[in-house]
Formats: structure tokens, C-alpha cells, sequence
């Protein structure tokens, strides 16, 4: 009876370790969206593995999207800053819309991220994304989920695959400040 139970723990423990990554995503992005207040936005942000801002940082998000182009702007009280790009004719045309990067063809979009390293000094740490994909998962009034998987780079490194870092990020936007130009929401947002 022993070993019966013990086989099926270890098929259930099995099992469990396998479901989908997506829907143990969905909900973590449920869990912290239902967190934010109107306005508020989460970023969350790994270079090597280490969260790049603090666990307190709460952004705010200004969107601007046309034909031709998205550009999403974030502040946090840290004085930290994020810019999303996406740069392609009818870039809303797909759902979801995702950006691929490769080196030295960032024309089409991309990502900054940056912080204050020394607030006296005045001084700041940034990254520019080099390769990879930034994925608009979600788009509209009331949500707005981005995420992010490639490598970024220091402004001097853009060109120096060597020096790049490993980027894992998902920003999660509640009731973010969006302003439509030449564009309706019927048919936009998902």
C-alpha cells in the first residue's frame, strides 16, 4: 500500500511539473494585476537572473500609439525610467504583437530600461535590448501586459555580443494612461 501511494505522489508530483508554464504565467499576471490600482504599473525585470528594481517600484505609464508606431513611457518614485518601442507600420495588425530583434536591426522598436545608480553623483545604470522578443500580450483600456526575452546591453556595448546580459521581464499596466492617434479602439485593443 506503501509503495501505491508513493507512485502516485511521484505521477502527480510529475504531472504538476510539467502543466503549462503559460498558465502558472496567467494567473502570476492575474495575482499582480488585480495588486495595482488605476494607473499603477508593475515592472518586473531580471539582467543574469537579479531584479533590476526594487520590489517597491510602482511605475506609471504613459501610452502614445498610431499607425505607425507604440511607445510606452514609465516612471517609478525611484526616479527609474522605461521606454517601449514598437515601431512598425500597423504593428496592431497581429495579436498578440511581437517584436523580434537581432543585432544591429533595432530599427523596427525596442526597450530601455534604466535607474539611478547614484542619486548625488548623478549617475544612472541603463540597458538598451539587443536580440530578442518583446511580446504585447494584452491592449486596452483596462490592461496593458508586455513581455520580454533576449539579451540587452549597456549603450557602449550595443555592438558587443560578449558583453551582453540575459533580460527576462513582464510589465503589467492597470488602466494606463492611453492616448489614440488616428486610431480607433474597435479592432485594437485585445
Amino acid at each position: 500500500m506503501k509503495s501505491y501511494i508513493y507512485i502516485v505522489v511521484i505521477i502527480f508530483s510529475i504531472f504538476y511539473s510539467c502543466s503549462s508554464p503559460q498558465k502558472s504565467d496567467k494567473t502570476n499576471i492575474d495575482r499582480i494585476y488585480n495588486s495595482l490600482k488605476d494607473g499603477q504599473t508593475k515592472a518586473i525585470i531580471k539582467i543574469d537572473g537579479k531584479e533590476f528594481y526594487q520590489k517597491e517600484s510602482i511605475f506609471s505609464c504613459d501610452i502614445i500609439a498610431d499607425n505607425g508606431f507604440l511607445r510606452a513611457n514609465l516612471f517609478d518614485q525611484f526616479e527609474s525610467n522605461i521606454v517601449l518601442n514598437f515601431g512598425t507600420e500597423r504593428w496592431h495588425a497581429t495579436k498578440p504583437y511581437v517584436l523580434r530583434l537581432q543585432k544591429d536591426q533595432q530599427i523596427e522598436g525596442g526597450i530601455m530600461i534604466g535607474r539611478i545608480a547614484d542619486k548625488e553623483k548623478r549617475t544612472g545604470e541603463g540597458y538598451l535590448m539587443t536580440e530578442g522578443e518583446i511580446t504585447l500580450e494584452s491592449f486596452s483600456k483596462e490592461r496593458f501586459v508586455v513581455t520580454v526575452n533576449g539579451k540587452v546591453g549597456k549603450f557602449e556595448a550595443q555592438l558587443t555580443p560578449e558583453k551582453w546580459h540575459d533580460v527576462e521581464a513582464i510589465i503589467i499596466s492597470k488602466k494606463p494612461k492611453t492616448t489614440l492617434v488616428n486610431l480607433k479602439e474597435e479592432g485594437l485593443y485585445f
